[in-house]
Formats: structure tokens, C-alpha cells, sequence
């Protein structure tokens, strides 16, 4: 048996008969207009399954793979392209590369393997880039003599000493930062003042 829109061959669970011609879920999925007369549909098993977010039936294959070894749930219920959605709001919306797994009863923290997959496997790079970004900024700021410079250039730098050296010059902006307070420079006052 095979599909009459592509010619491959069919397994059993994986087509649909519609006006007595067999498809498969490729093709049904890419070319709606062989949807037309739903009434048609055989009731024939399909290998579907509703996504919880967007309540779609989806292919199976979208519920697949758990997102991640660390996960508690037992199977998916959210499909690859939700799960999409959700990591890209999550960086775009709260500027965050804490993404957690939105699945019921899980929650774990993605590590950056998991995202990393997720982002390539939809083609987004610029997304890609954004999140490693997000993930180097909090590598800097684990660092004791990392600094940001407090006037908003974007520019961080290290600054030997530490706390010996209070005033940091910015090495893009020029302007000076406390290292301390991490703010503006106070000019005339102390640190203790």
C-alpha cells in the first residue's frame, strides 16, 4: 500500500483514507486541500496526539522525544513547535536564559544542550545567538572582578584588585563606574560616604 500523493510505501498506523485513496500524514500535512470532505475520513487509527497548549492534533512524532534526561514527566504533551514558542517568549519576553520545562509536574532548568537543540532544530539562529549571550553574561557576572559599566555602553570589563581599585574606567565609553556600589562614579564623595 502506498500513499497516492508521494507513492511511499504506508505503514499501518501511518495514513488516512480519504475518498477511498490512501495518504500519509506528510501529505496531509503539507497539502491541506486533500482535507476537503473531513467526512471522508476512514476511521482508521492515525498516529496523532492533541497537543495541551495549542490543542491540535499533531503527528506523534512532535511528542517523541522527551525535551531533556532530567525531565519528570513520563510522556509529552506539548508539540515541538509550542515548545518552540514557549523557549522564544521566555528570552524575548522576560530576557532570560532560565528556561524551565513547561510540561506539568516538571519544571526542571534546561540546560544548554536541550535549548541549543530545540533553537537549531527550528532554525533559529538569531535566537541561538541571543540565548549563548544571555549564558556568557552570567558566566561574567560569577566572576568577582567582572563589572558592567554603569552607564549602558553594553561594555563589561574585569578589573584586577577588585574592590582595591573602585574606580573603573570604561575601556569603550571612557566613563567611570564603582566598582563597589556598581553604579556611576561619585564624584568628591567616598565610597563610605
Amino acid at each position: 500500500m502506498q500513499c497516492e500523493n508521494c507513492q511511499i510505501k504506508l505503514l499501518s498506523t501511518d495514513y488516512a483514507v480519504i475518498n477511498n485513496n490512501n495518504y500519509c500524514l506528510n501529505c496531509l500535512s503539507t497539502d491541506p486541500s486533500l482535507l476537503n470532505n473531513k467526512k471522508s475520513l476512514s476511521n482508521h487509527k492515525t498516529s496523532t496526539k492533541q497537543c495541551q497548549v495549542c490543542f491540535d492534533d499533531k503527528p506523534k512524532q512532535d511528542f517523541k522525544i522527551k525535551y531533556s534526561s532530567r525531565c519528570r514527566h513520563t510522556e509529552r504533551t506539548i508539540c515541538d513547535n509550542c515548545l518552540y514558542q514557549y523557549i522564544k517568549q521566555a528570552m524575548n519576553k522576560m530576557c532570560t536564559d532560565d528556561v524551565h520545562c513547561p510540561e506539568l509536574n516538571c519544571r526542571i532548568n534546561f540546560q544548554y544542550p536541550t535549548v541549543q537543540k530545540i533553537l537549531s532544530n527550528n532554525k533559529d539562529q538569531k535566537l541561538l545567538d541571543k540565548y549563548e549571550q544571555f549564558i556568557l553574561h552570567r558566566q561574567l557576572e560569577k566572576m568577582r572582578e567582572f563589572i558592567w559599566c554603569a552607564y549602558g555602553c553594553g561594555m563589561g570589563q574585569l578589573n584586577e584588585g577588585g574592590h582595591k581599585n573602585n574606580i573603573v574606567t570604561c575601556i569603550k565609553c571612557y566613563k567611570k563606574t564603582c566598582f563597589t556600589h556598581k553604579t556611576e562614579w561619585h564624584e568628591g564623595l567616598t565610597c563610605a560616604e
